[in-house]
């Protein structure tokens, strides 16, 4: 970027503490964390004053240079609208940078991520009541349209988000920014077979992500269990990721133990990167189910392993696999089903989705994202 000319030193503060939420909110724990790491590597006319919520945070030691407050306590929505500003205000920024939605409620002017615009569509919404969390919702939402509307700049990373968002801004509204997020280079092969993967005695497909209904890891449950009654020979399934115990008892393990052959359904929870690595490197394809998803970096990753994908054919997902993945509707076994057994069947298309999701994935960069951020910060500190 082009640094402005002024003799004024710019403050921006910046709240780490997103990143360290890698087992409430993993999505936008990797987002910030790989954000703001770029962030850091940057010539920026400004100085950053980052803020976390505890010594533990992930990313004090990149920040170290910047002299970071530790501003511990409180849920995480309290400490980001109230106690945040009076830090920033403290330490003399000129401009506040909130790393998840939640923008203080007063104080400085600011900027904000909004990597999960979700809370403006009637899909999450009905989503969260029919957990019994309406009151939850609600309260998300208000945080939510306020931080719109109070934000000089928004951060997204999908066109269908910025589409989203704009419905809540005035006509011709340049506020909203997309930045597509980025992939980390796949690691070296990993040769040790993890211990959760002792017991693959076939080929298997693969899925990564925290548990939920949004995601629709049972769709993809109940379409294997068609494919494994249809075909004893078809591929087992590995679902990595987080998952509360209430929702698996209740949801996933249920359709698992109904399996014609439940042993064929792995689910190892989290693993380690190397782990990970491994279940790339060995996969036959990657399915994400999800009804709704801003972007979508799991399927970006797999794409960076040569891995052949197939995903909803619903919000983000399509633009974000821009043509390399098949698709399929996420409501519909059916579907599924089809796009299962043709990645099965036919090693020619596995050959192809692979150099395209090869291709796809080069485009996505951390510091392209960490880029355009700059620039719209810039664009707020100088005019």
């Amino acid at each position: 970027m082009q640094v402005k000319k002024s003799k004024q030193k710019f403050r921006v503060g910046i709240d780490l503490a997103p990143a360290s939420r890698m087992k409430i909110s993993p999505g936008t724990a990797v987002h910030v964390l790989h954000q703001v790491t770029a962030l850091m590597k940057m010539d920026v006319p400004w100085e950053w004053v980052p803020v976390a919520e505890s010594p533990e945070n992930p990313l004090l030691d990149i920040t170290s240079r910047w002299d970071p407050s530790i501003l511990a306590g409180k849920s995480v929505w309290r400490r980001a609208t109230f106690p945040l500003a009076a830090e920033w205000k403290r330490r003399g920024c000129n401009l506040g940078f909130a790393t998840a939605f939640f923008v203080p409620w007063m104080g400085i002017p600011v900027v904000a991520n909004f990597f999960d615009a979700g809370m403006f569509t009637e899909h999450y919404a009905n989503t969260w009541k029919s957990g019994g969390r309406g009151w939850s919702f609600r309260l998300i939402k208000t945080l939510g349209s306020y931080a719109v509307r109070r934000s000089q700049k928004l951060f997204t990373d999908s066109e269908y988000w910025k589409k989203i968002l704009l419905q809540r801004l005035p006509p011709g509204s340049e506020k909203v920014v997309v930045a597509p997020c980025g992939v980390k280079p796949p690691s070296p092969c990993v040769e040790k077979t993890p211990d959760w993967a002792l017991t693959l005695l076939k080929p298997y497909f693969l899925y990564v992500g925290v548990f939920s209904d949004n995601k629709n890891q049972c769709g993809l449950l109940e379409a294997w269990k068609r494919l494994q009654a249809a075909h004893p020979d078809f591929p087992s399934l590995v679902l990595i990721g987080p998952h509360a115990a209430d929702y698996y008892s209740a949801r996933i393990a249920p359709l698992v133990a109904s399996m014609p052959r439940p042993q064929e359904i792995v689910i190892p929870g989290v693993v380690s990167n190397d782990d990970l690595a491994w279940a790339y490197q060995h996969t036959l394809g990657y399915f994400q189910p999800s009804y709704m998803e801003g972007f979508g970096i799991p399927i970006i990753e797999a794409m960076s392993y040569g891995v052949p994908v197939a995903c909803s054919d619903s919000t983000s997902l399509p633009e974000t696999a821009g043509g390399a993945s098949l698709l399929f509707a996420p409501d519909d076994p059916e579907t599924i089903c089809r796009a299962a057994e043709s990645l099965w069947r036919d090693a020619s298309l596995r050959a192809k989705l692979s150099q395209q999701g090869r291709e796809r994935s080069a485009i996505f960069t951390w510091e392209n994202h960490a880029r355009i951020v700059a620039e719209g910060i810039e664009s707020v500190l100088f005019g």
